[in-house]
């Protein structure tokens, strides 16, 4: 939703309404294990919205037929 693989930008964030959210997107440490670290308390605006997408823009997949 932030930026797809052709550079489209399906959701955009007020830097100025929402400026933890930003701090949380620019300095989210992630672990070798590829897990974001808990340790600094900036996983949680960036959960939070990955919740509110995941809700308001689910990914919707192809119909499949079942074959007996």
């Amino acid at each position: 939703m932030l930026c797809n693989a052709q550079g489209l930008r399906r959701y955009k964030i007020n830097t100025k309404m929402c400026p933890v959210l930003v701090k949380t997107l620019e300095k989210q440490v992630y672990g070798k294990d590829g897990s974001p670290d808990k340790q600094h308390d900036l996983d949680h605006p960036a959960d939070a919205t990955g919740y509110f997408i995941h809700r308001m823009y689910p990914i919707q997949g192809r119909a499949t037929a079942r074959i007996f």
